[in-house]
């Protein structure tokens, strides 16, 4: 195994692991909850006045983590992302190969779980800024659609994986881990 202790950091990888801590919040207070995220059960948009449990912190810390990760993609495809918060707009400036590849699996993986088509790019732009969108759910409503976001949340997470740890994503597909 090679040593830890020499590898350089970028600032692409440097922001992806930004991305990563957030992800891994996201997970825990899922996990607090004794839930399994992206349940097919609740596929429908929750809103602010009726949530209960973690919904603001899970939806939280998950937007956080994407906007990381689409920086990260962007600063490794060498791509100008500044002072650009919103999901939709960070999305729409990946390279069209990027683009393609998460939309595609992110809709056929939501396919899959729910058993329902999805507009992507209407969802992208209705779900783009719910990092500020819930911090300040008690001011007013919010909505998400819920399941759909985890998914895109994973693929984006699966997506910069392959990117700075290409091994990591081999390893987990050969059943490695």
């Amino acid at each position: 195994m090679e040593s830890v202790k020499n590898h350089v950091i970028n600032e692409d990888e440097n922001i992806y692991l930004y991305a990563l801590q957030f992800s891994r919040m996201y997970d825990r207070v899922v996990e607090s909850q004794n839930r399994v995220p992206a349940s097919t059960e609740n596929a429908e948009v929750i809103n602010a006045h009726k949530m209960k449990g973690t919904i603001v912190a899970e939806l939280v810390n998950l937007a956080f983590a994407d906007e990381l990760y689409l920086k990260a993609i962007l600063k490794h495809e060498k791509a100008n992302y500044r002072h650009e918060h919103r999901l939709d707009k960070l999305y729409n400036l990946l390279s069209k190969e990027a683009q393609k590849d998460i939309k595609d699996t992110t809709v056929n993986m939501y396919k899959n779980i729910s058993g329902q088509d999805v507009d992507f790019d209407d969802f992208l732009v209705k779900n783009a800024n719910i990092f500020v969108d819930w911090r300040y759910a008690f001011e007013k409503s919010a909505s998400a659609s819920v399941d759909l976001f985890v998914v895109f949340s994973t693929i984006l997470k699966v997506y910069a994986t392959d990117i700075f740890y290409p091994e990591v994503t081999k390893n987990v597909i050969e059943g490695n881990y």
